[in-house]
Formats: structure tokens, sequence, C-alpha cells
């Protein structure tokens, strides 16, 4: 009853070089003996890197339905419009909120040229029923 501690153990400190304040590297352990860390994977990070930016050759895929709705878009739009409106009228389409298809300029851009050669191919070929005002070549591969 003079107020000691039961159960509680003290702390000791090893023997040997303490250990440096700080974060220890990655994966890294103490060795008291030769002082200095032992393990880990080597070089730690700089600070600030992150994995790298995805290259230009990565394009982030449209799904089926986007697809579809990027193509119902170019329909509606009757060819005449930027990727920025088709976008918008996709994502409208779709019910997504405004700007959720900016992430995808890339793979809109894809489909809007595919759909531009198809339409300039059924154009050469006759079969379209009547000729858009604005050539299709120049039609939504202008950018807002």
């Amino acid at each position: 009853d003079l107020g000691e501690w039961v159960g509680v153990v003290k702390k000791k400190k090893p023997n040997g070089i303490p250990k440096p304040r700080g974060r220890a590297p990655l994966g890294a352990t103490w060795d008291y003996d030769k002082g200095e860390w032992v393990g880990g994977s080597g070089k730690p990070k700089p600070p600030g890197a992150k994995k790298p930016a995805p290259k230009k050759k990565d394009v982030v895929p449209l799904t089926t339905a986007e697809k579809a709705a990027v193509l119902h878009a170019i329909a509606q739009l009757d060819g005449k419009a930027t990727q920025k409106k088709v976008r918008r009228a996709a994502e409208s389409i779709l019910g997504a909120p405004e700007g959720s298809l900016d992430a995808k300029k890339a793979a809109v851009k894809e489909v809007c040229r595919e759909e531009v050669t198809r339409m300039e191919d059924s154009a050469n070929a006759g079969d379209a029923p009547a000729a858009p005002s604005i050539h299709p070549s120049q039609a939504m591969l202008g950018e807002e």
C-alpha cells in the first residue's frame, strides 16, 4: 500500500550505440552493437516521390456504356460538335456528373476519329442520305 505499481515493467535501454531519432528506413531495424540500420529495402524513396504519371500511350478505355453514349451523342449532334460538346452530351445520356468523362478525353477522341472515318467512308461510297454541311474530316476534331 505504498503506491507501488503492480504488473508494470519499466523498459530497459539496451546497451550499445543508441538508436538515432527519426523514422527508420523502410523495413530496417537498429543494430545496437554495430550502430547502424540492418535490413530494409536499401535506399529510401526521396520525399514527394510517387508513382510516375501515366504516359500518353496509356489511354483509359471507355466502358461499353460510355462508348455507346459517345456514339449516341455524335449521332444527336449531327457531327458538327467539338469533342467537349460530345463529352458533355454523353455524360448527360449516361446521367453522369459534368466533367466525369474528362479523364477519358483520349478515348473519346479515338471514338470520334473512328466515327469520322466511318462517316467519310460511307460518304465516299454514296451510302449517306444527305451530305453534312461541314466536312467530316473537320467534324469533332476541334478541342475547346
